[in-house]
């Protein structure tokens, strides 16, 4: 904000978007809640899945993997797909789902079974092409010790970079997130989240969020007495 505009960088500040503590159960228990297979190893994406979350992209990189994966590596996409999406998969990646590669939950989750979705995974995904912006996934998987693989760009690059919350790269190139993909499976066992990803996510805590709030609004009441 300093480096956009001084007065915005005075008068802001920055606020955690905040997430409820995750539940404590096992990456075992969150497989059986959802019904998958306890010993394959996933790459999620999770949410609504749909072209602005780069299924497409995903997809493709996948194709393009397939003689650099394992039998057990798997995608999930876990959340309800659009209609795009679902043609997208069936049209143009009907491969994928038949072999088995491509796992989907193509339903509305709820919270439970969103946490859930997290906790089963090996690596969580993020290629939105297009989303500068926050992405709540990525605290989700942080706050369940997750790795992420996220695109290249704006606060997804910088926020797991500095916080170690995994890998980026440019999830537009299909052959760079193929390798990147290949490479977050064979890397995932040994991920440990950081102190730098542990403050990350205590940062986002609703109780942060709260005290944060309440400062700022104390702030405001001594500037205008």
């Amino acid at each position: 904000m300093h480096q956009f505009n001084k007065r915005l960088g005075q008068i802001a500040r920055l606020l955690p978007d905040p997430i409820d503590p995750p539940p404590g159960f096992s990456k075992i228990d969150a497989r059986k809640q959802l019904g998958l297979e306890p010993s394959a190893k996933f790459i999620s994406l999770v949410g609504l899945v749909e072209q602005r979350k780069g299924i497409r992209d995903l997809l493709q990189a996948i194709q393009q993997a397939e003689s650099l994966l394992a039998a057990d590596a798997k995608v999930l996409l876990a959340g309800k797909q659009s209609a795009e999406a679902r043609d997208i998969l069936s049209n143009d990646f009907p491969l994928l789902s038949q072999s088995g590669r491509v796992v989907s939950l193509d339903r509305h989750l709820s919270q439970s079974e969103l946490w859930a979705a997290c906790i089963a995974s090996d690596v969580i995904t993020t290629p939105y092409p297009h989303h500068p912006y926050s992405a709540s996934i990525l605290i989700r998987a942080a706050a369940v010790g997750v790795p992420v693989l996220a695109n290249r760009i704006g606060w997804m690059e910088d926020v797991t970079k500095h916080h170690q919350l995994g890998w980026i790269c440019n999830t537009r190139n299909p052959e760079e997130f193929a390798k990147a993909i290949s490479t977050a499976f064979q890397r995932a066992d040994d991920y440990q989240p950081s102190k730098t990803a542990r403050d990350f996510v205590e940062f986002h805590s609703v109780a942060n969020f709260q005290s944060l709030i309440t400062e700022r609004l104390r702030e405001r009441l001594r500037s205008s007495a």
